[in-house]
């Protein structure tokens, strides 16, 4: 597992600033590089916040811990290019990484730093822009929910 390479200070699910902890903490792992399932991955730019990716990830996560169910499908069928384009966001491509379970911002980025596909997800060069929210209903058997959405505009070169 890698630990975060820097503190944040508030970074528990129910905190305002939670999700661009994880952001920040996402863009210090970027720029070391990084190894995914043993794969080494090049040093890459660091990500701008986006709003519009956080309103749609904080969509997704509200909407994941309400059904209690860690998936890149809404309730409502929608998918995360939906969701993005639906927050205003003209996407050229979109990525989504989700988890549940974890309470802080370190946690959440250790656990998709150790999935493969998400730390892959995370590493992507192709990627400029990130929101991330997390969401917790009493009614999920794994309280906190945490989404990143990543992507980056049309037209960007």
């Amino acid at each position: 597992m890698q630990p975060p390479l820097v503190s944040t200070g508030k970074t528990a699910c129910g905190d305002a600033q939670a999700g661009r902890a994880v952001a920040a903490l996402l863009n210090s792992w970027r720029a070391q590089g990084a190894s995914c399932a043993g794969v080494a991955q090049a040093p890459v730019a660091a990500l701008r916040w986006d709003d519009r990716l956080a309103a749609a990830a904080a969509r997704h996560a509200a909407d994941s811990a309400a059904m209690g169910a860690v998936t890149h499908v809404g309730s409502d069928g929608s998918s995360v290019a939906q969701r993005v384009a639906e927050a205003g966001f003209s996407a050229w491509g979109v990525g989504e990484n989700a988890a549940a379970g974890v309470s802080s911002a370190g946690a959440v980025l250790a656990l998709w730093q150790d999935s493969p596909p998400h730390c892959v997800n995370m590493a992507a060069p192709e990627y400029t822009d990130v929101g991330v929210a997390c969401a917790s209903d009493a009614r999920s058997p794994w309280g906190e929910h945490w989404v990143m959405v990543l992507g980056r505009a049309a037209g960007t070169p």
